[in-house]
């Protein structure tokens, strides 16, 4: 499923399917290093690398969560730039 939606001075997208999700120690991992620990499944490789260009570009993160039932969700979060921030970024 994808959403957009605003919240507060950023734009959320927000990404989130139904499969085997994420363990909570490779969310742990993630929240401190960036980087998904293998399980075997993908690398992760791609998450890292959106989140590298995000954090270059915005100085934000990608959120990732379990979701209950199983399933994954990552928000990505776009700060909202104003006419007087154009070219500030």
């Amino acid at each position: 499923m994808l959403i957009v939606r605003a919240s507060g001075e950023a734009i959320e997208i927000v990404v989130s399917d139904d499969g085997v999700g994420m363990y909570k120690e490779q969310i742990d991992t993630w929240s401190r290093t960036f980087e998904i620990p293998d399980r075997g499944a993908g690398s992760g490789i791609g998450l890292s690398n959106v989140n590298r260009r995000l954090i270059r570009q915005f100085g934000e993160t990608l959120r990732i969560a379990a979701r209950p039932g199983g399933g994954t969700v990552v928000t990505m979060p776009i700060p909202i730039l104003h006419e007087e921030d154009h070219g500030q970024r």
